[in-house]
C-alpha cells in the first residue's frame, strides 16, 4: 500500500487521486479478509491478527493524508 508515497502526489489530479486511494482500499479489504481467515483458522492469534490489522490501517491512513493533506484555512487576527 506505499503506492502514493512513491508518486509526487502534488502532479497527481483529483481523479487519479481518487483511483489511487480506491485501489490502496481494496488492497486493505483483500488483506483484513486474509488476515480474519488466518485467525478463524487458528494461524494467528487474535491479539497478532489485531497488530496487524492495526499496522494496515496505519498505513491506509497515511496513503490518505499523503493524497489528501488537510487544508487548514488561515486565522483572522
Amino acid at each position: 500500500m506505499a503506492i502514493a508515497r512513491n508518486l509526487f502526489v502534488e502532479e497527481l489530479d483529483e481523479k487519479e487521486k481518487k483511483n489511487i486511494l480506491d485501489s490502496e482500499l481494496q488492497e486493505f479489504a483483500m488483506q483484513i479478509s486474509m488476515i480474519c481467515a488466518l485467525e478463524a483458522g487458528g494461524k494467528y492469534s487474535s491479539v497478532e491478527a489485531y497488530k496487524k490489522i492495526k499496522a494496515l490501517f496505519k498505513e491506509l491512513k497515511t496513503s490518505k493524508r499523503t493524497l489528501f493533506p488537510k487544508v487548514v484555512p488561515p486565522t483572522e487576527e
